[in-house]
Parts: structure tokens; C-alpha cells; sequence
């Protein structure tokens, strides 16, 4: 079976699409041809690995690379049928326009989030109005809609309960390979037993709420009871400039707020390895990998009281995202366990045999002709 790959997430590394795209096709079960269609090269980080399993690549180099809905809409639509691909997956929550009558290929899409309809002001407004005009008619021409949480297929389907009987929730898996551990240059790397902050540094992921609540609680403990150091690592987003410029100028160092910038997988293992709590203050989240990552790795964990969260978080401490005081009273007394984390049920191969299994029955379309519910 011949399968075509929106694996536009692979040209950058670092980015959640990327890593649930990459260990999906790495756990994928043999015996499928995967063919990967991108309007940019693939990162290294990822084409090394997928070269070795022998998954075929198609970059576009003409004029419809300029931008990747251009390359979706005028250029990918005539590759499937070239190839004679049987399934279609879309990794991005988009299928080209018009695409049954163009491609009448079977399809699956991913959906990880619906953040254009239950939180577009955590998106740039040209990305909240694209996937805004673009969800619905990806929903009711995609075969089955593969939904990263059940949150996310709940959201669906309150807003587009006509293809309700499409969704799937399909969790990402993690496989955390041994990584030597390599600390940070300057004064983080000489600390230990810290709380832990790691994402982007935007609006969404609240970082604001807990720096605030940090430094309230810090004015108010006496020198006997002094608050371990709090590190932020994160790579600069959008609509945050005040607050990336506070923490790269080093301003809040005096007051125990360290801040690292674009973090190794090395120097990330050595945060992760000598934090003592992760927090997580995300406004919204299509998922939130890094509670796998700190659950697989023991790390007590205090997380923004969100549906998603609750969903996969499980005995967490809960702050509701602005409330400062609420996020004080967890800095004061975090919780001393980490969750609970079954290896089995999380890995990779878990997950990938389920999407080889939905595979197979969306094949059936194109093979018996069987409509499927719009």
C-alpha cells in the first residue's frame, strides 16, 4: 500500500506537528510505502532516520515552493495521482481545496488542535483566519480525522457534529532514548533542584503568570524559607516581545529567574534531570508533550486546570491559568510525586499500530467504493 505524506512539519525541527509526524513513520508497522511530499527539504534531524526506512521524498522546486498553500493546492494534488498513492494523510489539519473532485483519493487528517475556533486569540491572526476558512471543508472532505486528545475531538465535534462519526483520537506515543545530560553555559548551569519551565515564549504559554506569582511569593517568604531558583526555557514566539526582552536582558536573574534560549536535546536532558517540579501554565494546548516527557522521567508537575491537562495529566497539581495566588500556593508547597506513567500504554508503537489499522480501513474506500458518513 502506497501512502502520501503532507510532511511539510519535517522541513523544521522542534516543533510538535514534526516530532508526532516522525515518530509516527518511525513505529509505523512494514509492508507500507510511505512517500513524503514537502515544499521544503527535510530537516536533518529528521531525514537520517527516515532515509534508513526506506521512506521515499518528493521536494518541490518550483514556483509553488514559494509558500506551503500554494504547494498544497497546485502541486501536491497532481503528485498523488502520479504516484498512484492509495491513502492520502494530511498532517496539518488541511486538505487542498475541492479535494474529492480533484484527488478522489482516500484521506486521513490530523487535527491537534481547533484553536481557530475555541481559542484564536492564542494564534497570529493570518493563521487563526486561515484555519478558520480551511477546518471546516478539510473536516467534511477528510475521510477520518485523526484528533490528538479526546479534547480536541470534543471540540470538533461541537462545532462540525456532522462529522462526528469520523473522528479518532490517536494520542502521540514518546520514547525517550538515554541522552548525556550536557549543562547549560553561564550561571544556569551551575544550579539545582529548580522548577522547570519549558515552551515558546508567547501569550499561550502564560509564562507571565508564574514569573508574577514567583516574584509576589518570593517578597513575601522570610530568608528562612527560600524558594528553589525557577528556570524558563524556550525559543522567542510571537506577541511576547516584553516579556522575551525581560528574560534574555538578565534583569531577573537578582531575583532567581534564569533564562535559557534554543536549549540541546543535551542541555534540555540536564534541565529535565535537575528540576525538581515542571509547571505548565498553558492557556491552551492541543496536548502538551513535555507532561509525558517530566511523568516518564519522575517529576512532580503543576499544570494550568485546562480540559487537556485534566485529560492526560492525572494526579497533578491544578492552578486555573490566571490566578496568581492559586499558582503562589503550589510554588509554596509543590507536589511531591509525578504522576502516574505506564511506558506501554505511551509508546510509539502503541500509537503508529493504530494509525496502520485506520490506514487499512480507509484503503477499503478506494478498493469496494463504500461511502463513508460526511
Amino acid at each position: 500500500m502506497k501512502i502520501g505524506v503532507d510532511a511539510r512539519p519535517l522541513a523544521y525541527a522542534g516543533n510538535g506537528n514534526a516530532r508526532y509526524l516522525f515518530d509516527m513513520l518511525r513505529g509505523a508497522e512494514s509492508g507500507h510505502d510511505f512517500v513524503l511530499y514537502s515544499h521544503r527539504p527535510i530537516h536533518s534531524d529528521y531525514r537520517s532516520t527516515l532515509d534508513r526506512l526506506g521512506v521515499s521524498f518528493r521536494i518541490d522546486q518550483s514556483w509553488t515552493s514559494r509558500a506551503g498553500l500554494l504547494f498544497l493546492n497546485f502541486r501536491l494534488p497532481g503528485w498523488l495521482k502520479e504516484d498512484l498513492c492509495d491513502v492520502y494523510w494530511g498532517s496539518l489539519s488541511m486538505l487542498p481545496f475541492f479535494y474529492k473532485q480533484r484527488v478522489q483519493i482516500p484521506s486521513m487528517v490530523n487535527f491537534h488542535d481547533l484553536n481557530a475556533f475555541v481559542a484564536a486569540d492564542t494564534m497570529t491572526k493570518a493563521n487563526a483566519l486561515q484555519h478558520g476558512l480551511t477546518n471546516g471543508h478539510t473536516l467534511r472532505n477528510a475521510d477520518r480525522v485523526l484528533c490528538l486528545s479526546q479534547t480536541t475531538a470534543n471540540d470538533i465535534a461541537r462545532f462540525f457534529p456532522a462529522v462526528k462519526n469520523k473522528l479518532e483520537v490517536v494520542y502521540p506515543g514518546i520514547e525517550l532514548k538515554p541522552i548525556r545530560p550536557i549543562a547549560p553555559e553561564g550561571t544556569p548551569g551551575k544550579l539545582r533542584h529548580f522548577y522547570l519551565m519549558v515552551g515558546t515564549i508567547e501569550p499561550r504559554k502564560n509564562q507571565n503568570t508564574v514569573i508574577d506569582a514567583y516574584l509576589k511569593l518570593k517578597q513575601e517568604l522570610t530568608s528562612k524559607h527560600k524558594l528553589p531558583p525557577l528556570v524558563i526555557v524556550g525559543r522567542k514566539g510571537w506577541g511576547a516581545d516584553v516579556l522575551f526582552e525581560r528574560l534574555s536582558s538578565g534583569i531577573l536573574e537578582k531575583d532567581g529567574i534564569y533564562y535559557i534560549a534554543g536549549a540541546s536535546d543535551a542541555v534540555l536532558e540536564w534541565c529535565y534531570k535537575n528540576s525538581s517540579l515542571y509547571l505548565f501554565p498553558s492557556v491552551h494546548e492541543g496536548f502538551g508533550l513535555p507532561i509525558l516527557e517530566a511523568a516518564f522521567r519522575g517529576i512532580p508537575l503543576a499544570l494550568s486546570d485546562i480540559p487537556i491537562f485534566r485529560e492526560v495529566g492525572g494526579k497533578s497539581a491544578f492552578a486555573a491559568p490566571f490566578d496568581i495566588q492559586a499558582w503562589q500556593e503550589i510554588l509554596r508547597k509543590p507536589p511531591k510525586k509525578a504522576p502516574a506513567f505506564n511506558k506501554k500504554v505511551w509508546s510509539i508503537e502503541n500509537r503508529a499500530k493504530k494509525i496502520t489499522q485506520i490506514v487499512r480501513e480507509i484503503a477499503e474506500i478506494r478498493t469496494t467504493g463504500r461511502k463513508q458518513d460526511s
